[in-house]
């Protein structure tokens, strides 16, 4: 914005501004229901330190006092693990100057994309963010000339996420006209996918185990020559019946019903915490799970997912069903019929060690597979 040495004003329409920021927010929301089963939501804001600096540059006047205080809003969607797109709106402030007058930045809207690290992971992790944005300017017993209707920003930050979906994070913008920003916001991030269907608690019924086959003993017959005058004799000869044992075999998981079919071990798959993206290992131990049904056309399995106890237990529920929902999408993507495959989420239930240690959360946060009856 650069100040005008003429008796000019140039005043930006504030209903422009609100009316392109509605736009924005209805664009993002209305793009939701098409990534939802992919992605999450998050919406921040807080105080903002802004320092303001119009172009005074061939005229009388100077920056008198060129900081003050403001906030921001803003709304994200993470499309991918890494990458965001995100809308902000923010009220930077005034600058006040000499010898006379002020220039109020009512208004600074714009849309831009973010890359993370670890970006729904627990702890601190750091993210880059670039765009365009408008700005709205007052000016109060001043003149002045409007340079850009839409300029770029770049900005860096870091930020803490918590349990249950918090966060904070503290983020530096440089706009290519008059504005910097400096912010101190609280994030809540939300689950969006698609909740699965709901799975019953009842555990099916085990198979049960063939009873022990005991075969009859055979009679041996020994037949002597007639010599008379001795008479016909007959020799019989008892023997011990044989029981046939039923071999044992141990299993990682539950035991499977079809072990007439299929008697092996599936894998059981990790996730990072909060995390419902197959891992490089992870997607290693689905491509076996596809050898395995290649190999078995009539095998048909559960895909079980489980979280730690870290957060509420309606947030693992959903969290849980999500990654047996990735687990599924994959196996799918590799040519298994989806008819062969059924999802359940037990969330924190059912833990196969113990939470109180960050290495027994690592085995809880997991999906495993069970095997299904014939229909």
């Amino acid at each position: 914005m650069k100040l005008s040495p003429f008796d000019r004003r140039i005043k930006s329409g504030a209903g422009d501004v609100y009316l392109s920021t509605c736009l924005l927010l209805a664009f993002a929301l209305y793009l939701a229901p098409a990534f939802a089963d992919k992605g999450d939501f998050y919406l921040g804001g807080g105080p903002s330190l802004s320092f303001l600096a119009p172009d005074t540059d061939n005229t009388r006047f100077s920056v008198d006092d060129d900081t003050d205080i403001g906030g921001k809003l803003f709304l994200g969607y993470d499309f991918t693990k890494r990458w965001a797109l995100e809308v902000f709106y923010s009220i930077p402030g005034e600058a006040d100057m000499a010898p006379q007058g002020t220039i109020e930045y009512n208004a600074l809207y714009g849309l831009g994309g973010v890359f993370s690290w670890s970006h729904n992971q627990q702890g601190l992790s750091g993210f880059l963010k670039a765009g365009g944005a408008g700005l709205d300017v007052k000016g109060a017993d001043i003149s002045f000339e409007k340079e850009n209707d839409i300029q770029l920003f770049i900005g860096a930050g870091g930020r803490y996420n918590f349990a249950g979906g918090w966060g904070a994070q503290l983020e530096y913008e440089y706009f290519s006209s008059d504005v910097q920003l400096l912010t101190l916001s609280v994030v809540r991030r939300f689950l969006s996918g698609a909740r699965p269907a709901p799975v019953a608690v009842v555990q099916p019924a085990p198979a049960p185990v063939p009873a022990p086959v005991i075969q009859p003993a055979p009679a041996l017959v020994t037949t002597t020559a007639v010599v008379p005058p001795e008479p016909l004799s007959v020799i019989v000869e008892e023997l011990e019946p044989r029981v046939t044992k039923v071999p044992e075999v141990e299993l990682e998981m539950a035991a499977f019903s079809e072990v007439a079919v299929f008697d092996g071990k599936l894998p059981v798959i990790r996730f990072p915490f909060g995390s419902v993206t197959l891992t490089g290992t992870g997607r290693t131990q689905a491509g076996t799970v596809v050898e395995i049904l290649r190999t078995y056309p009539e095998l048909r399995l559960e895909v079980q997912g489980y979280s730690c106890s870290v957060d509420s237990e309606a947030y693992n529920q959903l969290l849980s069903g999500r990654r047996a929902q990735s687990v599924v999408d994959y196996l799918v993507e590799q040519g298994v019929g989806r008819d062969r495959l059924e999802t359940g989420n037990y969330g924190e239930r059912r833990p196969v060690a113990s939470n109180a240690t960050e290495a027994g959360r690592a085995r809880n946060r997991r999906v495993e597979f069970m095997v299904l009856k014939k229909q």
